[in-house]
C-alpha cells in the first residue's frame, strides 16, 4: 500500500519511507478474507531492528469548532470498508476508519453520519482498475455529493468534531485474484 506523501495537498500522508510492504517489520496488510471485504493495514513496533512505520498527518483544518488542533506521527491501521470484491473496473463511495493518537482516535469517513457518533462525514472514492489495484481518495466527484475529504474526530468518549483530512492511496496486492 502506497499513501501519497505531499503534504501540501494530503492532511494524511506517509512517513516517507515507501510503500508500507505487508511482511516487513512492524507491517501487515490484509485484503479480504473468509468473512470480511475490507482491505486493512496495521502498524506495529517491530520487535527489533527497524524503526516503527507510521502515519503523519495535520489535524488543523476544522470544520466544527472547539475540537484539538495538531499533527501527529502515529497510527495503528487504516481500514477501508466492503472494497475487496469490488467488480474490475469499477468505483463507488465507500468508508474508511483511521486510527490513531495512540490508539485513542479515530477519523472516520462514513458518507454521513458514523455509527455511535452525532458528526457528519463525507465518503471515500475508491476505483478499482484490476484484480491487484485500488485506488482509494477523499477526491469529490460531481456526479456524487457523498465522497469528499470532510472527516470525522472520535476521541474515544462522544465528542465528535469534522475536519477536511484529505488523502490518497493505492493498494496493490500481487496475491490477489
Amino acid at each position: 500500500m502506497t499513501i501519497s506523501d505531499d503534504p501540501t495537498l494530503f492532511k494524511i500522508t506517509s512517513d516517507h519511507n515507501g510503500s508500507y510492504v505487508d511482511g516487513y517489520p512492524g507491517v501487515s496488510c490484509q485484503v479480504g478474507g473468509a468473512s470480511n471485504y475490507e482491505v486493512k493495514l496495521v502498524l506495529s513496533s517491530p520487535k527489533r531492528g527497524s524503526s516503527p512505520r507510521a502515519f503523519w498527518g495535520d489535524y488543523s483544518n476544522q470544520e466544527t469548532t472547539g475540537g484539538p488542533t495538531g499533527t501527529f506521527a502515529d497510527g495503528h491501521y487504516l481500514i477501508i470498508n466492503d472494497i475487496a470484491n469490488m467488480p474490475i473496473p469499477s468505483a463507488m463511495t465507500g468508508h474508511a476508519h483511521f486510527r490513531f493518537h495512540n490508539d485513542s482516535w479515530f477519523f472516520n469517513w462514513c458518507g454521513g453520519t458514523c455509527l455511535n457518533y452525532p458528526g457528519l462525514s463525507d465518503a471515500v472514492w475508491v476505483s478499482r482498475t484490476s484484480a491487484t489495484h485500488w485506488d482509494v481518495s477523499t477526491e469529490a466527484h460531481s456526479f456524487t455529493e457523498q465522497s469528499g475529504d470532510l472527516a470525522e474526530l472520535q476521541d474515544n468518549d462522544t465528542n465528535s468534531y469534522s475536519y477536511h483530512m484529505p488523502f490518497h492511496l493505492t493498494i496493490d496486492c500481487a496475491t490477489c485474484r
